[in-house]
């Protein structure tokens, strides 16, 4: 490969995206791990042989984050423990947790379980042990907000592998043409660009930039149909699968998890708690008629039913990991 190719395609290493660890990610990481503090009653015993690493681990990340971060992500894991321990005593687990795992290192829930689990389908962030076998996965989310949140982040390059669709090369003609008509001062890689945009101000509010959003959501655009058109070519017992393996994670359910949101800030706090399972857009693709929208530039809207009875799902997004052109392109499954 020409050393321009590999240049053009850093934007969407999935491998370099992974060492850039973003506030975000620390702090979710924070949160994961108070979670499983206060599932266990406030003590880092209950992580059991895991306990020095988690606590070693959460100092560490609780000093990358500011006072009033930590203070928010706290607040919430306090709410989301509750509401995970009271959806357990609703449905037959029995007493408080005996054990909790961190599962954010690989091959922690088939250590844990003693099954091999194949984690990417399995979204737990948080594994409660219950007596001596009975195991519940928590997949924690957590936002300032009190709406429903993305509930996916595939990479590009991970989903297009498992579909056989090479969604980076299909990104590379309308990155490079993108690249050639824009200005990013002489650089040629993409930290560059991004030290570039970032030093004439370039914002979404700016005008005198926005010819590079334009440009960017060209390069998503192209992405996206890629996407739809293969989606609309699958045979619709798959394309139900795949929705319901990759998008809802609804496809893997050893051990056995729910989706706990923690939400608020500046003190006031509260947790939601849904049952992918029981989760009603797991009964409409499961049972009801599919139509799949192009929206915008970016987006694919999953609908479910038809006519007046037709609902919106959920929507697949492609976005960029921050500036347009100068970072790596992520996806999301975001409410509808």
């Amino acid at each position: 490969m020409k050393k321009e190719s590999k240049l053009l395609l850093e934007f969407v290493d999935e491998e370099i995206d992974k060492m850039l660890e973003s506030a975000n990610t620390k702090a979710a990481d924070v949160n994961e791990m108070l979670l499983g503090y206060y599932c266990g009653g406030g003590s880092w015993d209950i992580y059991g042989d895991q306990s020095s690493e988690v606590l070693t681990a959460f100092e560490k990340r609780r000093g990358e984050i500011t006072p009033e971060q930590y203070e928010d992500q706290d607040g919430r894991a306090i709410e989301m423990a509750k509401a995970s321990l009271s959806w357990a005593s609703s449905n037959g687990y029995d007493g408080n947790p005996s054990q909790t795992w961190w599962t954010a290192r690989p091959g922690v829930l088939s250590r844990a379980t003693g099954v091999d689990v194949l984690s990417r389908k399995n979204p737990t962030d948080v594994l409660l042990k219950f007596g001596k076998d009975s195991y519940l996965g928590l997949s924690a989310k957590s936002t300032k907000g009190t709406g429903d949140i993305g509930f996916k982040n595939p990479g590009i390059g991970r989903l297009g592998k498992q579909l056989g669709l090479d969604m980076k090369s299909i990104a590379e003609k309308p990155m490079r043409k993108s690249l050639e008509k824009l200005d990013f001062g002489g650089a040629t890689t993409t930290s560059g660009r991004k030290q570039y945009l970032k030093g004439i101000g370039v914002s979404r509010t700016n005008p005198e930039t926005q010819h590079y959003y334009a440009a960017g959501a060209e390069v998503l655009m192209v992405l996206r149909d890629a996407l739809l058109n293969f989606y609309l070519d699958m045979d619709i017992d798959d394309l139900k699968e795949h929705f319901l393996e990759e998008w809802i994670d609804a496809g893997d359910v050893f051990p056995y998890y729910i989706k706990v949101t923690g939400h608020g800030t500046g003190g006031k706090y509260s947790a939601t708690v849904s049952d992918p399972i029981e989760n009603e857009k797991v009964k409409k693709i499961s049972s009801e008629h599919i139509e799949l929208e192009p929206v915008g530039k970016n987006s694919i809207v999953v609908w479910a039913g038809t006519g007046a009875d037709a609902s919106k799902l959920f929507r697949i997004r492609f976005k960029w990991e921050s500036s347009p052109l100068a970072s790596s392109i992520k996806m999301s499954g975001d409410p509808a």
